[in-house]
C-alpha cells in the first residue's frame, strides 16, 4: 500500500469512528465520547500502521502493542469517567449554549477536529512501521520504561483527580494536588 492510500484511509477511517460517535453521542448531547473516539482512534491508526507496515517486525509489534495499550486505558478510564460516570462536562454546556441552534453542527466538527488530531499524532507510529531497520535493544528497553512509568504517571494522576473530586471540590476549582 503506498504512503499516501495508507494515510487517506487512516483519516477517512477516524473521521468515520468520530462521525458514528457524534451520533451515538446524540449528535453531541454527550460529547464525552469525541475523547473517548481520540484516544482509540490513534490506538486504532498505530493497530493500523502496524499491520499494514512493511518495517521491521519487532518495531511493528511494538508500535502496535504499546499504543494500544495505552489507548485501551485511557479509553476505559475517559468512557467510565466522562461518559458513564457523570453528567456533561461543564465546558462541553457552556459551548452547547453559545452556539445554540448550531449546536449538533458545532460539535460535528469539534468531532472531526478530534478526528484530524489523532491523525496526526499517530503519525510516528506511521514511519515506524515502515522502517526497516532492526530495533536495538537498548532503544526497546528505555523506551519500554518511559513508556511504563508514562503510564503510571496517567493512572496517578487519574487517582489524584477523581480523589480531588470526591472531597466536594467546588466543581469551578482546579485541581493543583500531586501531579497536576
Amino acid at each position: 500500500m503506498s504512503i499516501l492510500s495508507t494515510l487517506l484511509i487512516g483519516l477517512l477511517g477516524v473521521m468515520s469512528l468520530q462521525a458514528v460517535l457524534w451520533l451515538f453521542s446524540g449528535k453531541g448531547q454527550q460529547p464525552a465520547w469525541s475523547d473517548v473516539g481520540w484516544v482509540g482512534g490513534i490506538g486504532l491508526l498505530a493497530l493500523f500502521y502496524g499491520v499494514t507496515g512493511s518495517g521491521d517486525s519487532l518495531r511493528r509489534i511494538v508500535f502496535i502493542v504499546l499504543p494500544c495499550i495505552w489507548a485501551l486505558r485511557l479509553g476505559m478510564h475517559l468512557y467510565l469517567d466522562r461518559v458513564v460516570g457523570s453528567e456533561v462536562d461543564s465546558r462541553y454546556e457552556t459551548a452547547r449554549e453559545d452556539w445554540g441552534e448550531l449546536a449538533a453542527r458545532n460539535f460535528f466538527i469539534f468531532f472531526q477536529i478530534q478526528a484530524f488530531l489523532s491523525f496526526i499524532l499517530s503519525i510516528p507510529f506511521f514511519f515506524a512501521s515502515r522502517d526497516p531497520g532492526p530495533l536495538s535493544v537498548q532503544v526497546l528497553m528505555v523506551g519500554s520504561l518511559v513508556f511504563v512509568l508514562a503510564v503510571i504517571g496517567e493512572w496517578v494522576a487519574d487517582y489524584q483527580l477523581a480523589r480531588f473530586k470526591k472531597v466536594g471540590s467546588q466543581a469551578s476549582s482546579v485541581c493543583t494536588d500531586g501531579l497536576w
